[in-house]
């Protein structure tokens, strides 16, 4: 018997008795029933499928499955109930043609199996091949929340791993940076100490860095030429601005050293000094500017006691 699920479940033909049954059109039990149950409101249909639509939908009270269909088609809405007494489908089992004494041996051993032993193998069999029911929509939400949490935990989880990871790469760079802070001040320091005049220029001739020296000897501040080439402030005279601006382009382009004792007029006047200019490089290879200085060779001969001639 298949009735519907939230009721009772049919055990048998007289709990039908003022109800409809539904069964397929030239059911092997239907006459037997309309013989012995009489009071049995007996509707036909084509197919089992549209008697168990019927029961489903509540127009019948139950219908008569075979076995297999019973366990291999429930929709969730349907309950199977007890055996029609009296009445079961034997079990058969196919060999290959050609082994009669295998088939003899199978049919006796069906054979001696009563109906109850046969039903309880054959529901064991078919509850492993019946559809699962559909989960609940309760057991969905546990399902989806499961998912859920532990999604959120695998994000916790990514996020912690990574602000652990950003945090180490920080103080990494925090250390890294204080370095070359130490590093850029030392490089300051010793320049400044340096008694001669330095000064770096970029591959525009504008300039980098200078130290003290360089500032006293043009009279100018860093911050007021920083960026700036030789012609574009007035520490120099116009002519030895230009000249000295296109040798360093030209050493720029040539990327020779030069070293060289030579005369420049200065603002002060004429004076005599030992010039050096050498290009420097990145730790790439590539050329980054020019690094020079000169000492003044009139001042130290002064500063020496020299009467010389110049």
């Amino acid at each position: 018997f298949a009735g519907r699920a939230g009721l009772p479940a049919v055990q048998s033909l007289e709990e039908l008795e003022k109800r409809v049954l539904v069964l397929p059109a030239r059911h092997a039990l239907e006459d037997c029933i309309r013989r012995d149950h009489p009071l049995i409101e007996i509707r036909s249909v084509k197919t089992y499928a549209e008697a168990r639509a019927l029961v489903e939908s509540g127009e019948a009270y139950a219908t008569i499955e075979n076995e297999i269909g019973a366990q291999l088609f429930p929709s969730g809405l349907l309950k199977v109930g007890g055996l029609v007494e009296g009445k079961w489908e034997a079990d058969h089992l196919a060999v290959r043609k050609g082994l009669p004494e295998l088939l003899s041996i199978l049919n006796k051993a069906l054979g001696a199996f009563s109906a109850a032993e046969l039903r309880a193998m054959r529901v064991k069999w078919l509850d492993g091949i019946s559809p699962a029911p559909a989960p609940s929509f309760g057991a969905q939400l546990i399902k989806w929340g499961c998912w859920a949490m532990g999604a959120l935990g695998v994000l916790g989880l990514l996020s912690l791993f990574w602000n652990r990871r950003l945090a180490t790469e920080i103080k990494q760079r925090r250390e890294a940076e204080k370095g070359l802070g130490d590093q850029l001040a030392f490089q300051h320091a010793l320049i400044d100490a340096m008694p001669d005049p330095v000064f770096v220029r970029d591959l525009q001739g504008r300039l980098i860095m200078c130290n003290r020296s360089y500032e006293e000897a043009l009279g100018v501040r860093f911050e007021q030429v920083q960026g700036r080439t030789l012609y574009e402030f007035d520490a120099l005279p116009p002519a030895t601005s230009l000249m000295l601006h296109d040798e360093f382009m030209v050493q720029l382009r040539t990327r020779k050293t030069r070293f060289s004792k030579r005369q420049l007029l200065f603002r002060s006047g004429s004076r005599h000094i030992y010039q050096w200019t050498v290009p420097f490089y990145g730790v790439d290879g590539k050329l980054r500017g020019l690094l020079g200085g000169w000492t003044d060779i009139t001042q130290r001969r002064i500063e020496s006691g020299c009467r010389c001639p110049q």
